[in-house]
């Protein structure tokens, strides 16, 4: 017979560390900045067109 495993339902890390989701976001946005600029770099500025067919359904 298999153990009963019991769940702990917490709430997510960031509510416990005092992040709001809008902060979160921001920094994830901020993160991203860097990877599109070496895809310019890289590729040239048809990559923001693919950047941008990308982001324009998500929003």
């Amino acid at each position: 017979m298999i153990p009963e495993r019991k769940f702990l339902i917490s709430p997510a890390p960031h509510l416990w560390k005092g992040l709001s989701v809008s902060k979160i976001m921001y920094l994830v946005v901020i993160a991203l900045m860097f990877p599109t600029g070496a895809a310019v770099y890289f590729f040239g500025y048809r990559a923001l067109s693919v950047i941008g067919v990308s982001v324009r359904p998500a929003v």
